[in-house]
Order: C-alpha cells, then structure tokens, then sequence
C-alpha cells in the first residue's frame, strides 16, 4: 500500500479533491500504513485477554495510552502539522500494542519468549522485497493520471508484490506459504 499510495490516492481524485489534495492525503497514508500490521496485532492481542474473560485490561491500557498520547498529538500537530497526527497515530499504536504484549506475557497468557521471531523476519524480509518489488514495477511503468492507468498501476504493482513476497517467503522456507495454503475457504 506503501509503495502503490499515489496510484491508490489518484484514483479518488475528481471533484473538489485535486492534485494537491492527492500529494498531501498520499503522505499521510503512506505514513499510517507503516503500522497497519501493528493495528491487526493490536487487535488479536486484546481478543487474548477477552478469551480468558478479561475485557478490563485491553480496555483500561487503551484508556490509559490515549490519554497519555495527547500531549503527544498537540505537540506533533503543532510541529508538523497532519503530518504530525498521523506521526502521533502510528506512536501511540506501537505503544499501545507493546503494552498490551507485555501484559499478555506476565499474565502468562502469550510468551514473548516463544514468538516465532526467525519467522517474523522471514516474513520482514519478504515485506521488504515485495515493497521494492512493488514500488520499482510502478514506477517502470508509463506515468499516467488517468482512473483506468491508475487502476492498472495498481493491480500490476500488487501482483509484483504478491510474486516477490510469496518467492521470497518460500527462498527463506518459510512456514507461512504452506499454512496459508492448507486454510480452507469459508
């Protein structure tokens, strides 16, 4: 999404939302959708304690971490600007789901000890190839500003990034082309 942001932004462009409005929403994307893996884990780490019929913590650690980030948000805001919020927005989730691992690991409910972190790398690694992968692809590519050129920018960099993630992924032997393979469509 990264590297594929200013096909993805273009698209909406049309009415009052011009090229200007296009450069400015495409930074601040690109900078929310660094941490959007850590929104997924922020989420799966606050279903951990609601299985073990816990929804206090989840709840009072998000409470606690968005009203300790609000200093936090005036002070990026009045340095940067929007850029500054989204800045505030990927600190205060990191922080937020690093509280939330940290107290999944002394409850003894998820082990930081026992992640599996070769294969986090393994797929960190992969991440990293398929955003060049991607990026280079769409930038190869002939410059257009029209909707069918960006559409088509789009679907040819995310199938560069769908081949050099899955390549890479089974070069490092990873696990995760296997499991995501055996899951069965619902």
């Amino acid at each position: 999404m990264i590297a594929l942001a200013p096909w993805l932004m273009d698209l909406f462009k049309g009415g009052k939302f011009n090229r200007a409005d296009v450069t400015t929403v495409t930074r601040l994307f690109q900078i929310l959708a660094i941490t959007l893996a850590v929104w997924a884990v922020q989420g799966i780490y606050a279903r951990a304690f609601y299985a073990a019929s816990d929804t206090r913590t989840p709840a009072i650690t998000g409470t606690i971490t968005t009203v300790l980030s609000v200093p936090m948000y005036w002070a990026l805001f009045n340095a940067r600007g929007l850029t500054g919020l989204a800045i505030a927005s990927d600190i205060g989730i990191v922080v937020q789901t690093a509280a939330l691992a940290i107290l999944l690991h002394r409850k003894r409910l998820v082990s930081l000890l026992h992640l599996e972190y070769t294969e986090l790398g393994r797929a960190l690694l992969a991440a990293m190839v398929a955003y060049l992968a991607a990026y280079g692809f769409a930038h190869a590519l002939p410059r257009t500003s029209t909707h069918k050129g960006d559409l088509i920018t789009v679907i040819a960099g995310s199938l560069a990034w769908l081949v050099a993630a899955f390549a890479m992924l089974l070069i490092t032997r990873s696990k995760l082309p296997a499991q995501i393979l055996r899951r069965k469509p619902y």
